[in-house]
């Protein structure tokens, strides 16, 4: 892990465990001498190496957090998973917009020489 990641994990065992607790990730930033684009890497990357850093956007106070209870994690991995599943339906909706795009145009394809997507 690099060295944010590991910073950033231990300021999150020390004032972030529980929702309750949740901070702001440009609270975090400026607490880490960084940009929140950097946190937000860094937070991908603990993610990426299993831990779970979760993010609670449906209050006030939302933020970042380490989850505390067992129903914490569950709401959670609720969130990713409704996050992933929309991110699948527009994925699929471009898809489906691009090859209507080139069959309207005529065209096989939107890019000439390329394979028709399935």
């Amino acid at each position: 892990m690099t060295p944010l990641a590991e910073e950033l994990l231990g300021l999150l065992r020390r004032q972030a465990f529980g929702r309750a607790h949740a901070v702001k990730a440009g609270a975090l930033a400026t607490v880490l001498g960084c940009t929140r684009r950097h946190v937000q890497a860094a937070v991908e990357e603990l993610r990426q190496n299993s831990v779970f850093v979760a993010s609670d956007r449906n209050s006030k106070s939302g933020g970042l957090y380490l989850p505390a209870t067992e129903e914490e994690r569950g709401d959670a991995l609720g969130s990713f998973r409704r996050a992933t599943l929309t991110q699948i339906q527009t994925f699929n909706r471009l898809k489906r917009a691009r090859r209507l795009g080139a069959l309207a145009a005529g065209q096989q394809t939107l890019f000439p020489g390329a394979q028709t997507p399935q």
